[in-house]
């Protein structure tokens, strides 16, 4: 099994049963959505490094503990009044439905499930009235097995 692959689509599918999310405007790896398509969430596949813990004694097929660290990225088109606060919305909404997911949980090494990291950067991007931005970090260690992925 590729977990990689598993948790982010297990993410497309988590947070399209957010509420105030379109689920039609959740995607994967889109570049950017049309201005009638707002607002929008995007999940970036983000990096993938081993587990500096696991250890390197091991031959090339034996089983490996990786990091990945998918970003989710989400897209407003609001005023500037309502911007933050429903972006912090948005934000709460991801944490808890991720944080909660079984299915993403049972992809993790130990049953860890998805660590919130934070919000690396955060964009009010004036293009029309106002575009707000905000990309979350989570944290999935799951195994990579040579030879069944």
């Amino acid at each position: 099994m590729d977990y990689r692959e598993a948790i982010l689509e297990q993410l497309v599918i988590v947070i399209r049963g957010i509420p105030g999310i379109w689920p039609e405007l959740v995607a994967r790896s889109k570049v950017a959505p049309s201005e009638t398509q707002l607002p929008a969430v995007v999940v970036l596949d983000g990096t993938e490094e081993a587990d500096d813990a696991d250890p390197r004694i091991r031959g090339p097929l034996a089983p490996r503990r990786v990091i990945m660290r998918p970003v989710i990225k989400i897209i407003l088109g609001e005023l500037p009044a309502g911007v933050g606060t429903k972006l912090n919305s948005f934000r709460a909404a991801l944490i808890n439905a991720i944080a909660s997911d079984a299915t993403l949980t049972s992809y993790t090494i130990n049953g860890r499930g998805g660590r919130y990291m934070g919000i690396p950067e955060n964009g009010l991007d004036l293009g029309r009235e106002l575009e707000g931005t905000m990309w979350l970090v989570f944290e999935f260690y799951y195994p990579v097995i040579p030879g069944s992925i």
